[in-house]
């Protein structure tokens, strides 16, 4: 009796942990416009032309002897993307309010004018 006791708590929480993530996303829709959808519709189109545009550049124009360098070449680029990611993420995290010493303003109005113009 114990376990199925567990078993309808956990189903429980779970059921109150999915009904919080639905109204996360519905509280996130009435945030979000017509244009922000649209930007991210756009933003995805993009990734996947520029994907297929670098896979057929390298498909078409790859030799067998260069493997290794495109390799190195491509996780390096990871890896440097990844760090100026986190690098722009830890500076607005740091550095992103108005009362920074030497960039807050500048940030402040750079957020003020991608969110509301």
């Amino acid at each position: 009796h114990t376990s199925i006791f567990l078993q309808t708590m956990k189903s429980e929480a779970l059921v109150n942990q999915s009904e919080e993530l639905w109204d996360c996303l519905d509280e996130r829709k009435k945030t979000y416009g017509l244009a922000v959808r649209l930007r991210e519709g756009i933003s995805i189109l993009i990734y996947f032309v520029l994907n297929i545009t670098a896979f057929t550049c390298l498909y078409v124009n790859m030799d067998i002897e260069r493997l290794p360098s495109v390799l190195l070449v491509t996780v390096s680029a990871i890896f440097i993307a990844d760090f100026a990611s986190g690098l722009v993420h830890w500076c607005m995290d740091n550095m992103g309010t108005i009362n920074a010493p030497i960039i807050g303003k500048a940030c402040s109005i750079l957020i003020y004018i991608v969110l509301f113009k």
